[in-house]
């Protein structure tokens, strides 16, 4: 076979082109040390809202304890529960139950919502866990 005489590709930039990717990798490593608390040891925290209103919170050191709590809203009655890092609706008048079959929240940006109830449960701030994937597909 013939052998190209064209070079090594990296012959074929000009001065710009190394400029250009010289600022591309400083703009990839100022963003990648701005990143507030990205790598620190922040833990999670939660908290329950019902049409905006901050109702109750729990910091990383209640969701390890463990406890729980009982809620009223728009009529309706709820029991959250929490433990080992991860909290919870575990019972609920609600007419659907989506807040009780969603199950326990664990990592950061999970969260539970009662439409009935207008209540929002949510997880906030980074975890302690390794992060799992959200989805396998086989």
């Amino acid at each position: 076979m013939a052998e190209s005489k064209r070079g090594a590709w990296f012959r074929w930039l000009k001065w710009g082109d190394f400029v250009i990717v010289a600022l591309v990798a400083l703009l990839a490593v100022a963003l990648l040390l701005a990143m507030p608390d990205r790598f620190g040891d922040s833990r999670a925290a939660a908290h329950l809202t019902c049409d905006g209103e901050i109702l109750c919170r729990w910091t990383a050191d209640q969701l390890w304890t463990g406890g729980e709590t009982t809620i009223e809203a728009h009529g309706y009655h709820y029991m959250i529960i929490w433990g080992q890092g991860r909290i919870r609706f575990a019972e609920a008048d609600c007419p659907d139950q989506v807040c009780v079959r969603t199950g326990w929240l664990k990592s950061e940006g999970n969260l539970a919502a009662c439409v009935p109830g207008h209540l929002i449960l949510k997880i906030s701030g980074a975890t302690s866990e390794p992060t799992e994937p959200d989805v396998i597909v086989r």
